[in-house]
């Protein structure tokens, strides 16, 4: 793996990421009918696993704790991430799937797909890509912050895009007619629980799992930390399972986090109701996200 320069890699390898409901009638008791996620190695659930890049999470001691048995599945984690949990109280029966690995021949019914893939990055037109899902039928929108990167120089930029971001999201709200636009501050929560593990009920921000010089991945088919939960981080710079559930809560229920609302209160807003049918994986075109994945494994959180 060519290593690259250090104070560049954090503007190419960070990337927002973010989730969309499809809103469609739903009889059922569940709060969002579809999850529909694209971003990095923070959301990523194995479309990773089937690219040509050294940024996999196939391996364990990755997905140790993921439950229903499947390990080293393609989350750079222990467990479940952000997106796992949100799945979960929507209400939604399954996280959505790598699009990479979904059969596209078979006639099942999804609700929602995740098209993120570690390391990839942002574009001048990712911005263009929220109107165009709109244009779809997309009308609530989950959009994070990117995170820290540790280097003074490059987080006054990081700051600066992030409240472009917000002023953005604020504008698309009040021009798409129907939609909703809610911001996650990442950028301060992620540099927390780095900084100040403690005040969350970790022990450390210290990798669980053992990693080389080299890179921030766990070295492959080694054991990790007995106390998983205890720990921020899984790898150098992965939040454990138990962080990204704190995460999780302080954008799904409650205040101060994800602005204007929480996710609950978005999942349960009103909105532009659609006449769209119930989505079969044959007969929809879904275009891949403009990310460019690149062939290395570093990515600042």
């Amino acid at each position: 793996m060519e290593m690259m320069n250090k104070t560049s890699m954090p503007l190419l390898l960070v990337c927002l990421f973010f989730f969309f409901f499809v809103s469609v009638e739903s009889k059922t008791a569940q709060l969002a009918p579809a999850l529909y996620v694209f971003g990095d190695s923070i959301v990523d659930a194995g479309n990773n696993d089937i690219l040509n890049t050294k940024a996999k999470a196939n391996f364990p001691p990755y997905g140790i704790d993921f439950i229903g048995g499947l390990k080293a599945g393609g989350r750079f984690t222990n467990g479940r991430t952000i997106v796992d949990f949100y799945a979960k109280w929507l209400g939604i029966k399954t996280s959505p799937p790598p699009f990479l690995h979904v059969n596209l021949e078979r006639a099942k019914i999804y609700q929602g797909f995740n098209f993120a893939s570690g390391s990839s990055g942002i574009l001048p037109e990712s911005g263009k890509e929220l109107a165009d899902l709109y244009k779809l039928g997309a009308r609530k929108f989950v959009v994070y912050e990117i995170p820290a990167a540790a280097i003074d120089a490059i987080d006054r930029v990081i700051a600066t895009y992030n409240v472009k971001l917000g002023e953005k999201l604020q504008q698309l709200t009040s021009t798409l007619k129907g939609s909703t636009f809610i911001l996650a501050k990442f950028f301060d929560l992620a540099k927390d629980l780095k900084d100040n593990p403690t005040r969350y009920g970790f022990k450390d921000s210290n990798p669980c799992c053992m990693v080389s010089q080299e890179g921030p991945a766990c070295i492959p088919n080694t054991i990790p930390c007995i106390d998983r939960d205890r720990h921020a981080l899984f790898d150098k710079v992965h939040p454990s399972e138990a962080a990204y559930n704190i995460m999780a809560t302080k954008c799904f229920s409650e205040k101060g986090f994800c602005v204007p609302m929480n996710l609950k209160q978005l999942a349960m807003a009103g909105g532009t109701k659609q006449a769209s049918p119930k989505i079969k994986v044959k007969d929809t075109h879904v275009r891949r996200p403009k990310t460019k994945v690149l062939d290395v494994q570093y990515l600042h959180v």
